[in-house]
């Protein structure tokens, strides 16, 4: 889909509760990525609270813009535009290297707000997914994605546009795994842990 409106809640988790979620419920997919994260050299999206990736599949490629929507529609959980180009894993890797422009709904939406601009590939991070038939046949995402650095990080997604379904999941999965959701562990955004956690 080339334009969605993304909401989801995203909680690290300790290893350990990752591992007891895994076991509990039925997988329906793995999935392995590797996801490559670009800004301007003086992180003109950033300031923009724009994220920008290419995600490699074994297989495919995409280019996804997280947006802010200018009408949220909630606010406890993590809520974007999406826009979303297919690449080939040709098109993915000369774009890492440097090479060549954005096609597509991405490659439109720079144009139009950051013509001029050139993005280079600042960091990356690699994820093994998990997508879990969860309680009440809430799909679950489980996320371990490791770093440049070498650090190792655990993670819950919901994403579902009904805010009543992610909460009652996350009642459910609080009360059963004894995990906390807190300012440290809640929201906390994949690019921002990949910025962190880049090579020194």
């Amino acid at each position: 889909m080339p334009k969605n409106r993304e909401i989801e809640s995203k909680t690290l988790l300790e290893e350990a509760v990752f591992k007891e979620i895994l076991k509990s419920f039925p997988t329906k997919v793995e999935i392995n990525q590797a996801n490559y994260y670009f800004d301007t050299a003086d992180k003109i999206l950033k300031t923009h609270r724009i994220a920008f990736r290419i995600r490699k599949f074994p297989d495919k490629a995409e280019a996804t813009l997280k947006v802010p929507a200018n009408h949220q529609l909630q606010a406890t959980y993590h809520e974007a535009i999406e826009i979303n180009t297919d690449l080939s894993l040709e098109q993915a890797e000369q774009l890492i290297q440097g090479q060549g422009s954005f096609p597509g709904e991405v490659g439109e939406f720079l144009a139009q707000h950051f013509a001029g601009e050139k993005f280079i590939n600042q960091t990356w991070s690699k994820t093994h997914r998990y997508l879990l038939d969860g309680p009440e046949h809430v799909e679950l995402t489980l996320d371990q994605t490791s770093y440049p650095n070498k650090l190792l990080d655990y993670e819950l997604e919901i994403e579902n546009n009904n805010c009543k379904d992610i909460e009652r999941t996350l009642a459910k999965l609080t009360a059963q795994f004894k995990f906390e959701i807190n300012s440290l562990t809640a929201n906390q955004s994949k690019i921002g842990r990949a910025y962190k956690n880049a090579a020194r």
